[in-house]
């Protein structure tokens, strides 16, 4: 009797670990799917905590992941992801690959440092930093989720409904959160509020420009900007390093203060990280 429940014990643990996950990029999308889909399929996050998208490339047992997978909601325009996808259809993989972010209205390689605007190469990535967009996305994660379970509609079509209150209760926070505020300028290290500065009229000033750190010139040029607009505060993702950050905090006689646009609790960081923002652009 021991030994055949033993082997019945081994035989679920095999089961568990093999068993199909719905797949995502990165963490914020795990947190969507989970809304609208609860419980009902476990999600699995491929970049890693602590590590960027931009600079992550898949492993071989992500690739097994993948491939054991019914679906993957790729981000859109991250450069891991088309190769990723190339690689499963010559494994001949059954996973069927959903573009999560087929609705948004991308912004294009842009960012402005007062009167000027500067154009560069490619596409910003970072919708989910809009609660307008990512309403689109939920769209588009349901639609696909109805698809792999139709069975599960009623739960679906729930999940939908009451993760959009939430997302509109979001952004008519943000919108009051942000009407007075002393400077409607904020300075960070990578680019990645793009989106929450269209959707509220705010004006993101990044150090990295092209990807790369910021150049002598560059970083006088914004000093000079950041004191003209009272801002004390630079803001630095977790993911990268704080030398540049602190060089440019010391000039202003301000703080470096971490965020983090990749974290999983996604709409409880929103809200956090419009408080942040809110501090900073009123000088403090």
């Amino acid at each position: 009797m021991l030994l055949f429940v033993s082997a019945a014990c081994r035989q679920e643990k095999i089961r568990v670990n093999h068993q199909p996950h719905i797949i995502v990029s990165i963490p914020p999308q795990k947190y969507f799917v989970e809304r609208i889909a609860g419980d009902l399929y476990p999600v699995h996050v491929l970049v890693p905590p602590g590590m960027g998208p931009e600079t992550y490339e898949p492993t071989p047992g992500d690739l097994e992941k993948v491939a054991r997978s019914p679906l993957y909601f790729l981000s859109g325009h991250f450069e891991f992801e088309p190769m990723l996808a190339d690689k499963l259809r010559d494994m001949n993989s059954p996973c069927r690959f959903v573009e999560s972010g087929k609705q948004v209205d991308w912004i294009s390689g842009t960012c402005r440092h007062g009167e000027h605007e500067h154009a560069h190469g490619g596409i910003d990535p970072h919708y989910w930093m809009s609660p307008k967009e990512v309403k689109t996305v939920a769209q588009t994660m349901h639609d696909a989720l109805l698809d792999l379970m139709p069975e599960q509609k009623h739960q679906l079509d729930s999940g939908l409904q009451a993760f959009v209150r939430d997302i509109d209760k979001l952004d008519q926070y943000l919108k009051n959160h942000f009407t007075e505020v002393k400077t409607r300028k904020f300075i960070l290290f990578h680019p990645s509020l793009s989106y929450l500065a269209r959707d509220y009229s705010l004006e993101q000033l990044a150090l990295e420009f092209e990807g790369k750190p910021p150049s002598p010139a560059r970083m006088k040029l914004l000093l000079d900007e950041a004191k003209s607009a009272g801002i004390r505060t630079v803001f630095l993702q977790s993911q990268f390093d704080r030398n540049n950050m602190e060089t440019l905090a010391r000039a202003l006689d301000g703080k470096v203060v971490s965020i983090d646009p990749l974290d999983p609790d996604w709409m409880n960081a929103f809200y956090q990280l419009s408080v942040k923002l809110q501090v900073a652009m009123n000088g403090k």
